[in-house]
């Protein structure tokens, strides 16, 4: 498959009405249930009944995969355990909005990197405990896509501009900061700037916490 016909292929098969939510959602005939659909990369879940957000409807609330257990208990009218790291979204036992969600990023198949985030959904912050590796590590999975082996070959053709070719060098920056409202693609790094050393010291200090309350095993060497 050519790389220009891989975004039509995924288009096709992402939106196509037999594979859709939609479609999944109004053939079930559950009362009272909650059906989710996931995958290794997220979590999106779809309330059909007694759940904030109506079928079809949207939510701001920031919410991680780790809070998914959390709401599957809350929904089942159960409260959730006080050493789960999530928080339920939903049902009898609903937690506060939470003022940051949290990423990590550690073994991909055959290369590790080590790197934390936080975003409140406005900045996001990264801090890369690994940086002299670059993002682009070689994984061989990823490369059997053909996007990537030609933005790879462009990119050491010297071809790509200066956001393309973000991706695969290295090292990376220590720390970056990024606002999602004027930079959604994360081009601009925000981490030096004097206008945002506040925002980024807030993030820095909310990564910090998190990893000291759960003991950030993925820390050690």
């Amino acid at each position: 498959m050519s790389a220009r016909a891989l975004p039509e292929q995924f288009e096709a098969g992402a939106f196509h009405p037999q594979f859709g939510t939609r479609r999944v959602a109004g053939a079930l005939r559950i009362d009272g249930g909650l059906a989710s659909f996931t995958c290794d990369e997220g979590l999106i879940a779809l309330p059909l009944q007694d759940l904030q957000v109506n079928l079809g409807g949207a939510s701001d609330r920031l919410i991680s995969f780790v809070d998914y257990a959390p709401t599957v208990l809350s929904l089942a009218g159960l409260q959730p355990p006080a050493w789960m790291q999530g928080h339920a979204f939903a049902g009898q036992f609903t937690a506060p909005v939470q003022p940051f969600i949290y990423g990590f990023r550690g073994r991909m198949d055959e290369r590790i990197d080590c790197v934390r985030s936080v975003t409140d959904g406005r900045y996001v912050y990264l801090r890369n405990f690994m940086p002299h590796v670059s993002q682009g590590q070689h994984v061989s999975y990823q490369f059997e896509t053909p996007t990537t082996r030609v933005w790879h070959d462009l990119w050491k053709a010297g071809k790509t501009t200066e956001a393309q070719a973000l991706f695969w060098r290295a090292p990376k920056a220590p720390e970056e900061l990024y606002d999602l409202t004027s930079d959604p693609d994360e081009v601009n790094n925000l981490a030096a700037s004097p206008q945002h050393q506040e925002v980024l010291a807030k993030f820095r200090a909310a990564q910090q916490s998190l990893a000291t309350k759960i003991r950030d095993v993925g820390l050690l060497p």
